[in-house]
């Protein structure tokens, strides 16, 4: 396992501390900067295929999630690697309750993206439009509890599907075969935070390999503590630059 510390500075910080006083065997590499999230993801692999040391699966997460290890390689291990592009779990936020994947099931229109761009484009539109989306999720997480209790919820529909091809997973953890790295696949996503959805959607569409959702695969968000509760004109520079960049890139 190698995790790439993206904390400021060339010195490893506490987490290399605690890799090596547990003997979890895990390397822990700092590029002496801090290069956003798929940066870092892609200095990680970058030193795994110098060294030939790719397996099967790449597993690529935030620091934010808790789940079980064995399960998650078990059911990796089931599914036949060489058909699939990207894996998908099932994610689950606990800052709202809900389900965080599929993220798209289908590819979205050029209009839909590039009215993402103009919302984000501006602060004020930006705020509008964030506080919307969060009341949204509080009312479908409420909605979702509830059916839960009646025994409908989508969670007694998705243990009985192995897989179900989508267009996007969620960001926060995105397991790649080995086969889609061979056909071309990347981790090409220049924005610093936010958006690598889309770029990882359309690596996968133009090598012709599949996303698949896989709800058997549980894992837990714990939403804030990567980034943190960024300031609101930051997080609002990082989405800018996000949007704008898969609209005109992509669409």
């Amino acid at each position: 396992m190698l995790f790439v510390d993206n904390s400021d500075g060339e010195l490893l910080g506490d987490l290399a501390t605690s890799l090596r006083r547990v003997g979890s065997g895990a390397r822990c590499l700092n590029p002496g900067a801090n290069l956003g999230y798929f940066g870092g993801a892609r200095f990680g692999l970058e030193i795994l295929q110098a060294q030939g040391r790719m397996s099967q699966w790449v597993v690529v997460s935030n620091v934010d999630l808790t789940f079980d290890p064995l399960a998650f390689v078990e059911i990796l291990e089931s599914i036949d690697a060489p058909s699939v592009g990207v894996v998908a779990p099932s994610v689950r936020s606990t800052l709202t309750g809900r389900e965080l994947n599929p993220y798209l099931r289908g590819r979205p229109s050029a209009l839909r993206m590039h009215a993402y761009k103009w919302v984000y484009r501006y602060y004020s539109t930006m705020c509008v439009y964030e506080w919307m989306s969060a009341a949204r999720g509080h009312l479908l997480a409420r909605n979702r509890a509830a059916s839960i209790v009646k025994g409908t919820g989508p969670e007694r529909l998705g243990e009985a599907v192995d897989c179900e091809p989508i267009y996007a997973g969620h960001g926060s953890i995105m397991a790649f075969s080995a086969e889609y790295f061979r056909r071309g696949g990347n981790l090409d996503h220049k924005p610093f935070l936010f958006g690598e959805e889309i770029s990882v959607a359309e690596a996968a569409r133009r090598i012709g390999l599949p996303i698949v959702w896989v709800p058997l695969i549980k894992v837990e968000h714990h939403e804030h503590v990567s980034v943190g509760r960024l300031p609101g004109r930051r997080k609002y520079g990082f989405l800018r630059e996000a949007t704008a960049h898969c609209a005109d890139r992509y669409f």
